[in-house]
C-alpha cells in the first residue's frame, strides 16, 4: 500500500480504532506502519502496526521508534551477511594468489637450478 492507499483506507477504519493516533498525521501513521522503511506497506506491516497501536498503551512515537529499530536490526543483519560474503571472497582470492605465487616461485627456482647445473 502506498501513502495514498493508506489515506483511502483510513476513512473506512472505525473512529474508536483510530483514537490512539488522533494526534498524529496520516503521514506519521504511514511511517509507523512502514516497518521496513520501503515506502510501501504490505498487509502484514499494516495489520501488525495497527494491532500494536490499538492494544498498546505506548505513545505512537514510541511504537515508531521501536519499528524503526527493528528495521535497522534487519538491515544490519543483511549488511553483516554481505560483509561475510565479501570477506570469504577476499580470503579465497588471497589463497589463490598465494598458490599462484608459490607456483611461480617454484618455476623460477627450478629454472634457476637448471641453468646453474648447466654452467658446471
Amino acid at each position: 500500500m502506498s501513502l495514498e492507499e493508506i489515506i483511502q483506507c483510513i476513512r473506512t477504519i472505525p473512529q474508536n480504532v483510530l483514537e490512539p493516533i488522533q494526534n498524529h498525521s496520516i503521514g506519521e501513521l504511514f511511517d509507523i506502519l512502514d516497518a521496513d522503511g520501503t515506502g510501501n506497506i504490505d498487509e502484514e506491516e499494516f495489520v501488525d502496526g495497527m494491532l500494536q497501536i490499538i492494544v498498546s498503551d505506548a505513545d505512537p512515537d514510541i511504537i515508531q521508534i521501536l519499528s524503526l529499530s527493528k528495521a535497522n536490526r534487519r538491515k544490519i543483519a543483511q549488511i553483516e551477511v554481505l560483509l561475510s560474503k565479501i570477506d570469504r571472497g577476499a580470503r579465497k582470492r588471497t589463497v589463490r594468489m598465494g598458490t599462484a605465487e608459490s607456483s611461480r616461485m617454484g618455476t623460477k627456482e627450478s629454472s634457476g637450478m637448471c641453468s646453474n647445473e648447466s654452467m658446471r
